[in-house]
């Protein structure tokens, strides 16, 4: 029979967005996670072997979405089993980032509520905006764009 188990992110740059997580259903076990010190503790008491149920399902997560997050560095989580008397030694388990390229988003009216933008060009009136002055271009990954395109469809005489 098993007190509880520790299970603690060590390394926590994007922290309190880091989050630990288990699943104990169908177990005597209670799952508790603290983000202030990034431990989930598995308190129950319970048999070793609904223990050992609830640790395979131990999940991270990171919900830290901006440019540059989340940080790319490995993390440590240490796990350690307390049986009443003593601990057990600790093990350890190392996530690493693996980065995606997420797409830029553009919206050609700024907060209006349409998707797209339209204007009406009147023949020798003049140039017209090819999109509203509050367009938005943003990319989650980088404060940069690389390159962007303007491609007119539907020409009449080309």
């Amino acid at each position: 029979v098993l007190q509880y188990t520790k299970v603690v992110l060590l390394d926590r740059p994007d922290a309190p967005d880091e989050i630990l997580d288990a699943n104990a259903t169908g177990t005597k076990i209670r799952s508790s996670y603290s983000p202030q010190n990034g431990t989930l503790l598995l308190s129950g008491p319970d048999s070793v072997e609904n223990f050992r149920r609830a640790l395979k399902t131990v999940t991270y997560f990171n919900a830290k979405h901006s440019p540059g997050r989340p940080t790319p560095t490995r993390r440590r989580v240490e796990f350690v089993a307390y049986d009443g008397r003593n601990d057990s030694a600790a093990a350890y388990a190392i996530i690493t980032f693996k980065s995606m390229n997420d797409a830029p988003i553009l919206d050609l009216n700024g907060d209006a509520p349409l998707a797209d933008f339209s204007v009406d060009f009147v023949e020798e009136g003049g140039p017209v905006r090819a999109i509203d002055t509050r367009m938005t271009l943003e990319d989650i990954d980088s404060s940069e764009i690389d390159l962007a395109t303007v491609k007119i469809t539907n020409l009449k005489n080309p």
